[in-house]
């Protein structure tokens, strides 16, 4: 065999390969599942749903949420629920009686807490295990026991932009994002081990940001012990290991996928304008506000799309996409045919090892569907919930 027929032999292999590949990689079709969307039950992700109501004191209060773009996170541990939003809060599981708050103001500026929730890395395997947190300042990285509240400081990467924590792929390494906020990042991840970083990952998305601030809108999550990273200005879900990142599967979002630039523009006309409601005008008719969690059978999502808030899920057997539809209430959620009770409605969920997903219910949910729906089922303490209180928690055995 002479060497040019070899040399094209092999590049054929490669071309075929790489064609396999992305040809096997999993399109979620957003775009097409949302105009269908249709009454989902609980019955068809989850076995069982349990509530829990955290204790409302004067260090455990839970500030209310308006919209998605600030979602709380809850993270289910062995015994403990760990709240993640504008405060680290820890609270008994079965109870919802409430233990402390996680790395308190101490005054110390390299000790206080500055951090982003969708980057705690609270949902990581290893954590669970180990019963601690990570999160972040100005300087450092800092990891909580939860038990003792002391926390183990680790240097963060210097850059030109500010990096953001993504979280921990093992006991031996970091994962940090530079979130491009200028538009012309070289580096787009930092892994890192206890002392320093030893590999990065090369930033391909570049755009001029006008002034305008921009960079990643998205977040992680964990699933079999694997980080996984979305950012709804990109189609791609990316799976990140120790050699750096590669596609996982495709949102499939069509012409309706924001990009960055389309958000500069969109809030440089709004500034010029001095119309600040103008953006949400402009982005309504885009996805955005993503969600993502996984577990061995589904992949579950939350989003907002034509100002409405969105969730649903794909079928990994069956290889479908399924978007939920209004209730009574005219909130779209998934419908609890389980216990004939609250249903799930789309916030930040997170998935644990023990294939748990929680969920949060805001109080101003739970009033509107007792109007639309009556109070059959429903615990009494329920009933007494005040615009204050603290939300109750949702917590499903999923299939």
């Amino acid at each position: 065999m002479n060497r040019l027929l070899f040399k094209q032999i092999l590049l054929f292999l490669i071309v075929f390969h790489i064609g396999n590949l992305y040809a096997q990689e999993t399109d979620l079709r957003l775009y097409e599942a949302v105009q269908n969307p249709r009454v989902i039950k609980l019955s068809e992700i989850a076995s069982e749903v349990t509530f829990v109501w955290p204790e409302k004191t004067r260090y455990s209060y839970i500030p209310p949420i308006s919209s998605l773009e600030n979602k709380n996170a809850y993270f289910l541990l062995e015994d403990k629920i760990l709240y993640v939003g504008y405060y680290l809060l820890l609270f008994d599981r079965k109870t919802g009686e409430y233990i402390r708050q996680i790395g308190a103001k101490s005054g110390n500026p390299n000790r206080d807490l500055s951090f982003y929730y969708d980057y705690t890395g609270a949902n990581s395997p290893y954590y669970e295990r180990e019963g601690k947190i990570m999160t972040y300042n100005s300087r450092f990285f800092l990891e909580y026991d939860l038990l003792t509240n002391k926390p183990k400081v680790y240097p963060r990467p210097t850059t030109t932009n500010k990096d953001t924590f993504l979280g921990r792929l093992n006991k031996d390494v970091i994962v940090s994002l530079d979130r491009n906020t200028k538009g012309n990042s070289a580096v787009k991840l930092y892994f890192q081990n206890k002392d320093s970083v030893f590999m990065t990952s090369p930033q391909h998305h570049h755009f001029d940001p006008k002034r305008i601030s921009t960079g990643l809108h998205g977040g992680t999550y964990y699933f079999r012990d694997n980080l996984f990273l979305f950012d709804e200005c990109n189609d791609t879900v990316f799976h990140i290991t120790s050699t750096g990142e590669r596609a996982s599967y495709l949102l499939g979002r069509g012409t309706k996928g924001i990009t960055n630039q389309q958000i500069i523009d969109f809030r440089t006309e709004s500034y010029q304008k001095n119309k600040r409601s103008l953006y949400n005008e402009k982005v309504a008719g885009y996805f955005t506000d993503f969600h993502i969690c996984e577990n061995d059978s589904f992949i579950l999502f939350s989003f907002k799309y034509d100002s409405k808030n969105y969730a649903g899920y794909y079928s990994k057997k069956a290889e479908e996409t399924h978007v939920a539809g209004p209730d009574k209430s005219g909130n779209t959620c998934f419908v609890n045919d389980l216990q004939k009770g609250f249903p799930l409605f789309p916030s930040k969920w997170t998935i644990n090892n023990k294939n748990e997903l929680i969920g949060e219910i805001s109080v101003e949910d739970i009033h509107k569907w007792i109007e639309a729906n009556g109070t059959e089922n429903i615990d009494s303490k329920y009933l007494k919930l005040k615009a204050k209180d603290n939300p109750v928690l949702m917590i499903l055995k999923l299939k």
